[in-house]
């Protein structure tokens, strides 16, 4: 309905949908498209992706993708070269290369341990000597699928008889958002001193629950009754979670912009 609209009154939105949708049919052997992505609504970035898609898998053309959406680029792009200051940082698979942008944003990893005495985190009752991400096999990963379970690790070391405890952790997403928090509701560690020595607890994150892109997490130990924190680490992991086209998690094989902070596989009924 633009089509006799001079381009001088097209908005910013409509200019890169203009460019676009030129570059997109002159059938050169490369196409760049450089953000295309930050400008248009949903609607728009579904079409973009699509055509994209079309363009590489289709056609057999070359499309040279640049973006900071990581949803956009794992599903576009099979390889990624990552750019600091000019010069090629990374170049090779999607995933590795998406992992090796956020480890240098964030400057976590999936797995922290610390070992000089004086640096473990706590006080002369508890001490904190390792925090990981595993799979379900154990095996520490920065990188989970949106439908495997995830569990966080934190192994620390009792010191004192007598003391009683529990343990917390939180997660943030990339842009800052507090997602949860979640405390451990065992009361046997509340009401029952355990013996000195060292022990691993673990909270199991299921599958299908959050949503696409990096996420960092905190833990803590602490007592009830007066409440005191004697272990709090902020950002001491982080990691991230990949979705895909399949019909067993909450996109499906819708591959547009899919917002909120978790994805559950909800059950819909139609009657």
């Amino acid at each position: 309905r633009y089509i006799d609209t001079p381009v001088k009154r097209y908005s910013s939105g409509m200019y890169v949908r203009l460019a676009f949708a030129v570059a997109a049919h002159l059938e050169s052997e490369i196409l760049i498209v450089d953000e295309v992505l930050a400008v248009g609504d949903a609607e728009f970035q579904k079409k973009c992706l699509g055509k994209m898609g079309d363009i590489s898998k289709g056609e057999g053309r070359t499309v040279l993708f640049v973006s900071h959406q990581m949803d956009a680029i794992t599903r576009l792009c099979g390889s990624t070269i990552v750019l600091e200051t000019g010069v090629c940082g990374f170049i090779g698979e999607s995933h590795a290369g998406i992992n090796y942008y956020l480890k240098g944003k964030t400057g976590t990893f999936a797995c922290r341990k610390w070992s000089g005495e004086s640096q473990k985190p706590g006080n002369k009752d508890i001490k904190l000597l390792e925090v990981k991400a595993c799979n379900i096999h154990g095996i520490i990963s920065e990188n989970f699928n949106i439908e495997e379970e995830i569990r966080v690790s934190m192994t620390y070391e009792l010191l004192t008889d007598g003391f009683l405890y529990t343990h917390g952790f939180n997660l943030y997403n990339n842009q800052g958002t507090h997602i949860l928090s979640s405390h451990d509701t065992n009361m046997y560690k509340l009401t029952t001193s355990l013996e000195k020595g060292v022990y691993t607890s673990t909270v199991i994150i299921p599958g299908n629950f959050l949503a696409e892109g990096l996420h960092v997490a905190g833990v803590a130990i602490m007592s009830y009754n007066p409440f005191v924190i004697h272990i709090y680490e902020q950002e001491v992991i982080s990691f991230s979670i990949m979705d895909s086209f399949s019909d067993t998690s909450a996109r499906g094989i819708y591959g547009g912009n899919f917002p909120g902070v978790v994805r559950p596989l909800l059950n819909w009924e139609t009657k």
